[in-house]
C-alpha cells in the first residue's frame, strides 16, 4: 500500500483508497483498538483520499466523544502523560525510550499548562528561538543538533495528536525544522600529504 498527503489514509495496489487507525487503549481488555475502511457512513467507496480523511476525522470524533476522550480542555502535560509517552514506550526499543524519556519530559514540562488546541504559531517560534539561543541570551545553550533533535520530538508529538483526532493539524509544521547541523568532514590537503610522503614514504624507500 503507498501512503497520502493525508494521515492514517492509504492508497492499495489497485488504486482504491482506504483509512486505517489506532483509536486508543481498550480500557477493559488493554489491547489497542484499531479502524479501517474503505466506505464512506452512507456506504460509498472513497474517491479520493480527502473523502478517506474526512471519513476517518468523524469516525475519531464519534469515538472519543463516546468514550468521554474529546476533552477540549486537555492540556499538553495531560496528553503527553496520558497520551504520547506511553505510545512512544511501546514504539521504540527499551533502550531508546530510556535515552529519550528525559527529553520527553522536558517537552512536557515546557509546555505544561498550554491546553493542547490553543498552541499558537508564537508558542513554536519562540521555543524554537529557546531552543537554538545561548544561556547568556535566556535560551536553552543546547548545542544545534541537540536543537534539531528536541524539536523534532516535540513536533512528533503533535503528529500524534493530530493522528489521534485530538488536533485538526499539526500548526509546528509551519514552522522551519531545525537544521542538524554542518558535520565537519576530514580531509587530507597537499601540504598534509607532502608531509606524510616525506616522513614515512620516502625514507623507506631510500632504504631499500
Amino acid at each position: 500500500m503507498a501512503t497520502t498527503k493525508y494521515t492514517g489514509v492509504f492508497v492499495d495496489k489497485h488504486g482504491k483508497y482506504f483509512y486505517e487507525t489506532e483509536l486508543g487503549i481498550d480500557r477493559i481488555s488493554g489491547k489497542r483498538i484499531r479502524k479501517k475502511g474503505r466506505k464512506d457512513q452512507s456506504g460509498t467507496p472513497f474517491s479520493s483520499a480527502r473523502e478517506a480523511y474526512m471519513e476517518l476525522t468523524r469516525i475519531k470524533r464519534e469515538y472519543h466523544k463516546a468514550h468521554s476522550y474529546a476533552n477540549y480542555n486537555m492540556t499538553y502535560y495531560q496528553f503527553m502523560n496520558e497520551n504520547y509517552i506511553p505510545n512512544y514506550k511501546t514504539s521504540v526499543e527499551a533502550s531508546t525510550f530510556a535515552v529519550r524519556k528525559k527529553t520527553l519530559e522536558k517537552i512536557r514540562d515546557r509546555f505544561a499548562s498550554v491546553v493542547l488546541r490553543n498552541f499558537t504559531m508564537e508558542d513554536i517560534q519562540n521555543f524554537r528561538i529557546w531552543l537554538l539561543s545561548d544561556i547568556k541570551s535566556n535560551g536553552s545553550g543546547y548545542a544545534q543538533s541537540y536543537a534539531s533533535l528536541v524539536f523534532g520530538m516535540f513536533r512528533k508529538s503533535l503528529d500524534y495528536a493530530v493522528e489521534m483526532g485530538y488536533l485538526e493539524f499539526n500548526i509546528s509544521k509551519k514552522a522551519k525544522a531545525i537544521p542538524k547541523g554542518k558535520s565537519v568532514v576530514p580531509y587530507w590537503t597537499k601540504k598534509n600529504l607532502k608531509r606524510l610522503f616525506l616522513k614515512f614514504v620516502l625514507p623507506t624507500s631510500m632504504n631499500i
